[in-house]
């Protein structure tokens, strides 16, 4: 049974560039947008900090610019979409590995 894998999309309906593999991995959808304070504050508290990511850098999307667009080139610039096991393997190699998340334009 030849069954093929459907591109991944993102909650803007875009793929984020072609197909659903890249480098031979399928690639993992990084969800970075937080709907709410409490939503961001609980992704923090929750799947973050307790993985042993301490150390942060804040900024704000600047009103000309597109957030979603941010978000793209930030997450393909660090590699931040991997998987856990992938990011495990970084972890072993002495590799940094990092987390992205934003809400509205923090």
């Amino acid at each position: 049974m030849d069954q093929k894998i459907p591109p991944l999309s993102f909650p803007d309906g875009s793929d984020r560039g072609g197909g659903a593999f890249k480098g031979g991995h399928r690639r993992v959808e990084y969800r970075c947008v937080a709907t709410s304070l409490e939503g961001f504050v609980q992704q923090l508290a929750s799947n973050i900090l307790p993985h042993g990511y301490w150390f942060y850098v804040t900024g704000v999307v600047p009103a000309a610019k597109d957030p979603a667009a941010v978000d793209q080139k930030l997450m393909e610039k660090y590699g931040v979409a991997i998987s856990r096991q992938q990011r495990a393997r970084r972890k072993l190699a002495g590799q940094a590995n990092l987390h992205y998340i934003r809400f509205d334009r923090f």
